[in-house]
């Protein structure tokens, strides 16, 4: 184990949609998938610092946001804990640093739009070399041990929502209150 890691933490699954009323993707996301939110991002402590980090799929790419600037572009409307070991931990932090930088899955989006506008059957699927939000998300929750389809490949933040509430109904994962 790192030096200084706590023996036991969590990780946040957090559902939010822009805080601009100018914010049209965001709009279009929440009409389409009929809910309140239309991004889904990953929360948890940077291990040297303990600085409280967004891990998410934004702006065109894989990125974090210090928490307190994601709070000035977001409202949260769900926040789920999920408790992780030490490992499961460092494993994430890992693969969120190696994934940093990484193209937005902009070919995802236009395939999952197809799909709920004019139920066309998702086209496009490539593995995990671009992310969405919610694709990014359900890749984290899978290595924090969390059950997730085989294919996360056009994963809506809707469908991810599906799965997290079913893992809330088994008391792997809570629903939390947003600090």
């Amino acid at each position: 184990m790192a030096k200084g890691m706590p023996a036991f933490t969590e990780m946040r699954i957090v559902f939010s949609r822009a805080r601009s009323p100018l914010a049209f993707l965001s709009k279009i996301i929440m009409w389409v998938e009929r809910r309140p939110y239309s991004h889904v991002s990953v929360h948890f402590e940077e291990p040297a610092t303990r600085m409280p980090l967004v891990f998410q799929a934004s702006k065109g790419l894989i990125n974090f946001y210090y928490k307190d600037t994601f709070d000035r572009h977001n409202l949260v409307t769900h926040c789920y804990s999920m408790p992780v070991s030490p490992a499961e931990y460092m494993q994430i932090w890992q693969y969120s640093v190696r994934k940093m930088g990484s193209d937005y899955g902009w070919l995802e989006l236009l395939s999952i739009a197809t799909e709920k506008l004019f139920h066309v059957k998702g086209w496009f699927k490539n593995g995990g070399k671009s992310n969405i939000c919610s694709e990014l998300a359900a890749r984290v929750c899978r290595k924090a041990g969390l059950a997730m389809p085989e294919n996360l490949d056009n994963l809506t933040p809707s469908g991810l929502h599906n799965f997290i509430k079913e893992a809330e109904r088994g008391n792997v994962i809570r629903l939390t209150s947003y600090v």
